[in-house]
């Protein structure tokens, strides 16, 4: 229902798209794949998501869906976000950005590429929209975090555990699971992050590794 809403008031592009949309197991927080030309599109959401407030699921299919409506020789899903900016959406990216806990650019592909954080897509919004996130935000009882962040410094996120599964900042860490209060803590560097909880190393991935 979400996505062929989305279509219809957004993406009229894909409104006459087979688009088939469904929830899985994955390692990233959603993916979509489309032929080319646009004859067969597949968004997959992983089953985590199913427990977002229904905005920040609007965030994450917007970003999807715009993969395919934009050029991707370039920067990718930096053109990505601001392609669901544009598109009047920007709201729910930046509700979708504080749920992962990306409060700032999150830089990817040994920095070719970068996603949005919650505060750059705060930037782009008008103050309509400035005004509407404010509202929603008050309503999730959310207050954004002035942490920074850097391909080199600690970062502070909200993790979305599980089943020996978490998910902090946009990556996946198996067999790890963060108890309520502990204290989360990513370490991103060129080519690896790791992971530490209550200033404990408990997990590394590799950046590349990551969808």
């Amino acid at each position: 229902m979400l996505v062929s809403n989305l279509s219809r008031y957004a993406y009229p592009e894909l409104v006459d798209q087979p688009l088939r949309a469904k929830w899985s197991r994955l390692s990233s927080f959603a993916e979509i794949r489309w032929t080319n030309p646009r004859e067969a599109i597949s968004l997959v959401c992983d089953k985590t998501a199913q427990r977002w407030h229904q905005c920040a699921l609007l965030g994450l299919l917007a970003h999807e869906m715009s993969h395919p409506c934009v050029s991707t020789s370039r920067r990718a899903e930096e053109r990505t976000d601001l392609d669901a900016i544009e598109r009047g959406l920007g709201v729910y990216l930046a509700a979708e950005r504080i749920t992962t806990g990306r409060y700032r650019d999150q830089v990817v592909g040994r920095g070719r590429d970068r996603y949005l954080g919650y505060q750059t897509v705060r930037e782009y919004l008008t103050q309509h929209e400035t005004k509407q996130l404010d509202r929603l935000l008050d309503l999730l009882k959310i207050v954004p975090s002035s942490y920074g962040v850097s391909l080199t410094e600690t970062i502070h996120d909200t993790a979305i555990g599980g089943d020996c599964q978490a998910h902090v900042g946009g990556y996946v860490f198996q067999g790890v699971t963060i108890l309520p209060g502990s204290s989360v803590k990513l370490l991103v560097r060129e080519d690896s992050v790791a992971l530490y909880i209550d200033e404990k190393l408990v997990a590394k991935t590799h950046i590349d590794s990551q969808d």
